[in-house]
């Protein structure tokens, strides 16, 4: 299994993906389709004056995720975020 959360401006959506390697001879795995998937509004980019809620805002997707994948495979399932472009609306914040 992994997790993708794409964290966009308008809203961020979680894609849940069942991964099975399967010893092919190009070393593919071979992933489950269509995978679950769930969306929040608002986007990430609504928290620029309040950077801590942003996290919170995650809660449900990360719980929504955890309920699509077995309990004993939650501590070995790595989760991705990925900001899209629309977060850039936000002000300029350097890296820390």
């Amino acid at each position: 299994y992994f997790i993708v959360i794409d964290a966009g401006s308008s809203g961020c959506r979680v894609h849940v993906f069942s991964v099975k390697w399967t010893g092919a001879a190009d070393g593919l795995p071979t992933v489950a389709f269509p995978a679950p998937k769930k969306k929040t509004n608002p986007g990430l980019s609504s928290f620029e004056d309040t950077p801590d809620a942003a996290g919170a805002s995650l809660a449900p997707l990360m719980k929504f995720a955890f309920d699509n994948i077995p309990p004993e495979k939650h501590a070995s399932t790595p989760v991705r975020l990925a900001a899209t472009a629309g977060l850039r609306l936000g002000g300029n914040v350097p890296a820390t």
